[in-house]
């Protein structure tokens, strides 16, 4: 995790404007600053603070690592190595994980610090939860894929003691529906595919704050809560945007190409896209104002972007060579 064509209904003008600036002040090649890494991992997920990050290995397992050095702070071994979705509490006390059996959709709570479960909740999903997130306000959301003409329904769950809080929607309509609490915990935004919008609910009564139409898809939480943003489409054209939040009105908006490089994380202050190349080797650091790259880190074997810490100090990537595992990074964050 776009709202109005205007900035991208000039034809060729506009698209003639964007590859300008996509060849426009391009940075040297760097090589990152290696703080610490892993092996046999390829992605994490950072606690609210920033001080530590919860690592997926291959093998299923979970390990909550110090964000500084990559000191190994716990273990987390679920029975079930491969969920439908997981998911990572803001107060570093739980992971979460779904799956579907004998037509229960449940959500498992692993207690990180005993590594052992917490509790089970049975939802009401009729189908594969694909989509697992935990506010800070203790609840956890369960987005339900949509199939066979059922499902697509948003499950919302207190952490304490899993009782229902709502079931929103049906939203989904295919089998990829995503949704994310804001860091606050007072907004949610998430996919409407039946409405053709990414929608933000209030937390409070899950009414409409506001909707993002023109194929707009969910991108990204500014940490402070205050504004979101969204994916858009270089084939339509329809630009990306970072939205105010409550109102909804475009603080900074830009097209990109996708089929060249697609931003996969964004600075907290909305001013740097962490991008990753579709064509090559390589990540990139790129100005949201004018899609200009700022700093560009080729590399000799598959590589994949990641996030910025929530101070925006760090970023994550995952380098997979063709044979062996793959490599987890955390990098300093270079001046920008």
């Amino acid at each position: 995790m776009t709202i109005d064509k205007a900035l991208a209904r000039n034809g060729s003008a506009a698209l003639a404007a964007v590859w300008m600036l996509v060849s426009a002040g391009a940075a040297g090649a760097a090589t990152p600053t290696v703080l610490w890494q892993t092996t046999d991992a390829f992605t994490g997920i950072y606690s609210a603070d920033g001080s530590s990050i919860l690592v997926r290995t291959s093998g299923g397992d979970y390990q909550m690592r110090r964000s500084s050095d990559g000191l190994l702070q716990n273990n987390v071994t679920p029975t079930l190595k491969f969920p439908d979705a997981w998911a990572f509490s803001p107060n570093k006390q739980y992971v979460a994980i779904t799956n579907r059996n004998d037509g229960i959709s449940w959500i498992q709570l692993w207690a990180v610090s005993s590594n052992t479960l917490a509790r089970t909740i049975n939802t009401g999903a009729v189908r594969s939860i694909k989509s697992l997130d935990i506010s800070s306000a203790g609840l956890i959301q369960g987005f339900e894929r949509f199939a066979y003409g059922g499902g697509g329904t948003v499950w919302v769950h207190r952490v304490s003691d899993g009782g229902q809080v709502a079931a929103l929607g049906p939203y989904a309509q295919n089998s990829s529906p995503r949704a994310a609490f804001s860091p606050d915990g007072q907004y949610l935004a998430l996919t409407d595919q039946q409405g053709h919008v990414v929608r933000v609910l209030r937390s409070s009564n899950w009414s409409t704050a506001f909707t993002v139409g023109d194929g707009a898809g969910p991108f990204a939480w500014a940490p402070n809560s205050a504004s979101y943003w969204v994916s858009g489409s270089f084939t339509f054209p329809t630009p990306w945007k970072q939205l105010n939040v409550p109102a909804g009105t475009v603080a900074r908006s830009i097209l990109i190409d996708e089929s060249q490089n697609y931003p996969t994380a964004v600075t907290p202050n909305g001013s740097f896209f962490l991008t990753q190349s579709v064509t090559t080797s390589k990540i990139e650091i790129r100005r949201t104002s004018d899609l200009g790259v700022q700093v560009s880190y080729p590399f000799s074997n598959p590589v994949y972007a990641g996030v910025f810490n929530p101070a925006g100090t760090q970023f994550t990537y995952a380098v997979c060579p063709a044979s062996g595992p793959c490599t987890f990074y955390v990098a300093q964050t270079p001046a920008l």
